[in-house]
């Protein structure tokens, strides 16, 4: 990768590169070509996703050396992105501008209350776009780490200029995790309008790992049995009524049902001598759009769109107790009840929201400004459930009363989350004589937390004797990016952002006791947002057959919202006794994370392709000096491309240093060995839309860990880690036939 660096410099820089421009959506509303944007946005393309043949959401991001997937490997599988140390909810995701459902995850050693997003079919994927940094100008709050944009196919990725019918058919293997999945793609066009339905359906296991412990223990290594089943859905609608008029409807949604045996117990719960899972993830979305693009009004191109999104998250737990006390206890003294436990988890968010989007072009003192503003707003209503019954077979009894909770309850509140948001970017060309462009962009934020306490709710905040807390807060979000144009090929760009995230609703409100563990959570309604400035620079260069960018980037965070233990019993915000522990949300840390980053992809021959990056980055809490621990220690990524039209091959290099760096003040972590893994992708084009890709993955058959999925782990550190290993050597494979 530096040899193509060192190239891209000494090349003919006076020519700028006649390849296509790769296109990016997200980084600013707005189709701009990725090397104008003074930012570090990357693009997968539909052609790399599929000869790839990524497993899941995970594998996805996998060759990005500054964004990791971390991974349940217990039973949940892909959860959250990480983008430069940042993740949760302080990244975005979004699925054709509409935003993902919240990652939740309830805690405690049973694992059971998690929400993870479903995210889009891999099969209806157009490509995923990546940007870096706070982005709370463009998309307001959770967008202070980054942003994930996921589009999916429109009629036009598989109909030809001239072509009225379309439709493909694809078959895929995963080895890693022996997923099958078939899906069904159609597409038509007429005079004035065009449509696409898809339907994707995939039955899996859980990932394989490189353990051999097949005990049903704490130790065990060997994955959890699971059986999954997976369906995605994709219907559009376009039809342009008169000239510069487009309207257009979207129904996307996924499916996923799984069945686990956790054969993996948690230590911390002995008297647990078996456990199974039936979780169900559903999402449904609905978005309705028109754009208009009229000749001399004083706007280019209107997009308004209205959006409803359902999604819901029900898992069931079962446990059997043994030798347990007559409360059905999971820890403590020898007993000698048997019991069965059967718990239920429900999270469910309902998105409604609205946009209206102008985009006007005007020539102001001899420069040329594009200006993008308009209006965001939304509401979202979170709901979270749990229930439990408790059999004790020894007794017969059955009751609702488990670990001192009277079930059902809520962790918090039902709640509203009202936004309303305004922004404005003006991309100003053509300052000092043409070299110098400037993009100054603005965002305000009002944000209102409404709770409605049912009974349910209530019955744990009297418990606790706390009350719940109504929060309405605003934020301007500023950013100004500047990009010099040096030659044709050759710029360098900066920008400072100022990002902000506002407090969801289980950190405000959360509640929560334990009596048997003597534990709890109480709300804080005097929570701040955190905020962000970001300051990145680098250099872009773009050559006949080389193209590569150097980023530096420093991003410092203040209020950063943690889960704090109080000083217990003496601070007056801890739940009373026979509590001896309480934990509360709190606006403690100022963190700074700063790296830097190189990326290259040298053409070097007809039909050969070098491509490389790697990120380095320290992340420091500044409050306590202690290292950060959701930074990734440094990564590279590079692959080595053959195209020769009917066929195609890619050989590709993963490699991370050892973790160095850890915070272990609650106990040290398991800090995994550097590595160095090889994978291998082949397609075969044997005749006109058909389509044959082979990959194998790990070609070493590499033992090896991803510190994302340990700070996913059951331990800081775990016992039987083989667990949390990556697969070995796997072949997948499919075959795609287009007509």
């Amino acid at each position: 990768m530096a040899a193509a660096l060192v190239l891209a410099l000494s090349a003919p820089l006076a020519h700028a590169d006649q390849t296509l421009s790769t296109i990016t959506v997200t980084a600013t509303r707005t189709e701009t070509a990725a090397e104008n944007v003074a930012a570090t946005v990357s693009v997968l393309e539909r052609a790399e996703i599929e000869r790839r043949l990524p497993g899941d959401a995970a594998d996805l991001l996998r060759d990005e050396p500054d964004v990791a997937l971390a991974r349940d490997l217990r039973r949940f599988g892909a959860t959250r992105v990480n983008i430069r140390g940042i993740e949760d909810n302080r990244v975005t995701q979004m699925v054709d501008g509409v935003r993902l459902p919240d990652f939740y995850n309830g805690g405690g050693p049973t694992n059971f209350t998690m929400n993870a997003p479903g995210g889009v079919s891999p099969d209806f994927l157009k490509r995923v776009e990546i940007l870096r940094g706070a982005a709370s100008s463009q998309y307001g709050s959770d967008a202070i780490g980054g942003v994930v944009g996921y589009l999916t196919l429109d009629p036009a990725d598989l109909l030809a200029p001239e072509q009225r019918t379309s439709a493909r058919y694809r078959i895929s293997h995963n080895g890693a995790n022996d997923a099958l999945r078939h899906s069904l793609l159609g597409a038509w066009r007429g005079e004035s309008g065009e449509a696409l339905v898809g339907y994707s359906r995939a039955t899996a296991h859980a990932f394989e790992n490189m353990g051999s412990d097949d005990s049903r223990t704490a130790n065990r290594s060997l994955p959890n049995p699971q059986d999954i089943r997976d369906q995605g859905l994709l219907m559009k609608l376009a039809y342009r009524p008169a000239p510069g008029h487009k309207l257009s409807a979207t129904l996307e949604g996924r499916k996923i049902d799984s069945d686990v045996d956790v054969l993996r117990l948690a230590a911390s719960l002995p008297k647990v001598s078996a456990m199974s899972g039936d979780d169900h993830g559903r999402r449904l979305r609905g978005t309705v759009e028109w754009q208009h693009m009229p000749q001399g009004a004083w706007y280019e191109r209107l997009t308004a769109r209205l959006y409803h999104q359902d999604s819901d998250t029900k898992n069931y737990n079962r446990q059997k107790r043994e030798r347990t006390s007559a409360t059905c206890a999971a820890s403590g003294p020898v007993g000698v009840n048997n019991c069965l436990i059967d718990q239920e988890f429900l999270f469910s968010q309902t998105a409604t929201g609205a946009s209206l989007q102008f985009e006007s072009g005007l020539k102001l003192g001899g420069q040329d400004h594009l200006l993008t503003y308009g209006v965001d707003t939304s509401r979202v209503k979170t709901e979270e459930r749990r229930d439990a019954t408790v059999r004790n077979q020894t007794t017969g009894t059955v009751g609702k009363n488990l670990a001192g909770d009277i079930f059902p309850l809520r962790d918090f509140a039902i709640g509203n989350t009202d936004t309303l948001a305004f922004f404005a970017q003006d991309e100003i060309n053509g300052l000092a004589g043409g070299a110098l462009s400037l993009t100054p962009s603005l965002r305000y934020d009002w944000r209102r937390l409404s709770p409605k306490v049912d009974a349910l709710a209530q019955a744990v905040l009297d418990n606790i004797k706390r009350k719940v807390a109504r929060q309405s807060d605003g934020s301007l979000s500023p950013k100004l990016a500047a990009m010099w144009t040096f030659t044709p090929g050759i710029s360098a760009y900066g920008q400072l952002a100022r990002g902000f995230r506002a407090p969801n609703y289980e950190e405000v409100n959360g509640a929560f006791r334990n009596n048997s563990q003597m534990y709890g959570i109480v709300p804080n309604p005097d929570l701040k947002p955190e905020t962000s400035v970001g300051l990145e620079v680098g250099l872009k260069l773009r050559a006949d057959k080389v193209r590569g960018q150097i980023a530096l980037y420093d991003n410092r965070y203040r209020d950063f919202i943690a889960s704090v233990q109080l000083n217990c019993p003496s601070d007056p915000r801890c739940v009373a006794a026979p509590i001896r522990m309480t934990s509360m949300f709190q606006n403690l840390s100022r963190v700074r994370i700063h790296g830097a980053e190189a990326r290259a992809v040298w053409d070097f021959a007809p039909g050969w392709k070098l491509d490389g990056s790697v990120a380095v980055a320290r992340g420091d809490n500044r409050s306590d000096g202690q290292p950060l621990n959701t930074v990734e220690p440094q990564r590279l990524s590079a692959g080595l491309l053959h195209d020769a039209g009917a066929w195609g091959a890619e050989l590709r290099l993963r490699a991370a240093k050892a973790v160095s760096r850890t915070d272990d003040s609650n106990g040290a972590w398991f800090r995994p060995a550097g590595y160095g893994v090889s994978d291998l992708a082949l397609w075969w084009r044997p005749m006109k839309g058909t389509q044959i890709n082979l990959a194998v993955n790990n070609l070493a058959d590499k033992k090896y860990w991803l510190w994302s999925d340990i700070r996913q782990a059951d331990s800081s550190a775990p016992t039987g880690v083989d667990f949390y290993t990556q697969p070995g050597r796997k072949v997948s494979a499919s075959l795609s036939y287009q007509f």
